[in-house]
């Protein structure tokens, strides 16, 4: 009996900084999404946080890094 092997499991994990609007970021999410089940992840979530930048010791807040968590 042939078995295969598990699917591995994805979170996408998104930065909204100010200059990108609702749409783009939405539209990178669900590339970003696209390209990970092409390398054969299953997308279980989806975290996206609104931030005045990337330069921060963490990209995601506490909450959102608590919300990853569970």
């Amino acid at each position: 009996m042939e078995t295969k092997p598990p699917v591995p499991l994805a979170v996408l994990v998104g930065i909204q900084t100010p200059e990108v609007d609702d749409v783009a970021h939405e539209a990178s999410l669900e590339e970003l999404g696209r390209l990970v089940k092409t390398l054969g992840y299953q997308v279980v979530g989806t975290v996206s946080q609104k931030r005045e930048g990337t330069g921060a010791g963490s990209l995601l807040g506490s909450g959102k890094l608590a919300e990853l968590v569970h």
